[in-house]
């Protein structure tokens, strides 16, 4: 998955392998297209498409609320409080709402912080800017960040890649 830091959305399908080409906010994704929804917000996408043990998510569904419910059925629904693994996906929300908004891949976590990899973010060189469209990118959040709603615990068997 870290081989794909700095891929950034497209505005149109051209040139979708390419990560920086065609650059806006058109939610066209290579990871659209490996996983039949492209158009959709995409950090969902790019967990059905790079996740290191897809297999365990089951078929890609749309739409990150509906992945969290896909993870709840499944018993594998974890706390904030929980010590997430290599694998395992973190459930944010962006807003005020209070709602589950986007979903990353859990590279690392300690005591304090917790490391992501996550697709449909803001580029943190500043570079490419939200009202742009996303990015692939490496973020790393304190544990406590009110914004962390929970995580789905997916027991890879992997190593850390960082």
């Amino acid at each position: 998955m870290t081989e794909w830091l700095g891929y950034l959305e497209h505005a149109t399908p051209e040139l979708l392998g390419v990560y920086t080409a065609n650059p806006g906010k058109g939610g066209y994704t290579i990871f659209g297209e490996l996983t039949g929804m492209q158009g959709m917000p995409w950090c969902t996408t790019f967990v059905f498409a790079v996740h290191p043990a897809k297999e365990r998510l089951g078929k890609p569904c749309p739409g990150v609320v509906t992945l969290a419910r896909r993870m709840i059925l499944r018993g594998r629904w974890r706390k904030r409080g929980y010590t997430p693994r290599y694998g395992d996906l973190i459930f944010l929300r962006n807003g005020p709402s209070g709602l589950i908004e986007h979903c990353g891949i859990v590279e690392d976590a300690d005591g304090e912080y917790v490391a992501s990899i996550d697709g449909n973010t803001v580029d943190p060189s500043g570079v490419f800017r939200p009202e742009q469209g996303g990015a692939v990118a490496r973020r790393v959040r304190r544990r406590d960040d009110p914004k962390i709603v929970g995580y789905a615990e997916i027991k890879t068997g992997g190593i850390i890649n960082v």
